[in-house]
């Protein structure tokens, strides 16, 4: 698979543990690369050989959005909840409220936490203190993810980590670190990122010119 020497290791790493998500057992699974090293294509491959009861989570990193907080969060949350980059903030809110009416049963503790993310406003809604919001989402996002989890084995993968930004790396930390999520994680990277504790690393390499021959 593309043109790294360990794909196919590192592909029946990534079917073993989907295979242990569907008895319960979560886990977390970091694929770590240069560009061109196939890390793309590995996860390509892997979700194309799930099967359809397990359940496709993802967000992804991008190079202009290195320096807004969250964003691959966001994109992970708008590609889940059906919010488009041209919906109005009311079509917003009303995507969010129905989406966390739907996992959780009192939203109302999460839906604050969930504007704030989204720069809306809940009227009475009381402030949110910076030092204590990121705590907050954490445990906001743990209540979410675990809810999308519930419906069937769930693969949540978070493309291009190098690209994240500080405060989405914290995040991330946290929740491999304490991981209550019953899911697999799964994301990429190039040489740099820290994909924090509980992860097992997958690292691929450019082929040698013997292995390229054969």
């Amino acid at each position: 698979i593309g043109s790294g020497s360990e794909p196919l290791w590192g592909h029946g790493v990534l079917l073993s543990a989907a295979e242990k998500l569907r008895d319960g057992q979560p886990g977390v699974i970091a694929i770590c690369g240069d560009a061109g090293t196939g890390k793309t294509r590995l996860v390509e491959e892997f979700r194309s050989r799930l099967g359809d009861d397990v359940q496709w989570l993802e967000g992804r990193a991008y190079p202009y959005a290195e320096n807004i907080p969250y964003f691959p969060l966001i994109d992970l949350l708008n590609r889940s909840w059906g919010i488009d980059e041209n919906d109005t903030p009311a079509a917003v809110r009303q995507k969010i409220e129905a989406a966390i009416s739907a996992l959780v049963q009192d939203p109302g503790d999460v839906l604050p936490v969930i504007a704030r993310l989204y720069d809306l406003e809940i009227a009475g809604a009381p402030p949110i203190d910076r030092e204590a919001f990121q705590g907050r989402l954490l445990d906001t996002l743990r209540r979410l993810l675990t809810g999308l989890a519930s419906r069937a084995p769930t693969v949540i993968c978070l493309q291009d980590l190098h690209w994240a930004d500080a405060s989405t790396v914290t995040m991330i930390h946290g929740l491999t670190g304490d991981l209550r999520i019953p899911a697999l994680l799964v994301g990429n990277y190039r040489p740099g990122y820290d994909p924090g504790p509980g992860a097992r690393v997958l690292e691929l390499r450019e082929l040698s010119a013997r292995q390229t021959r054969e």
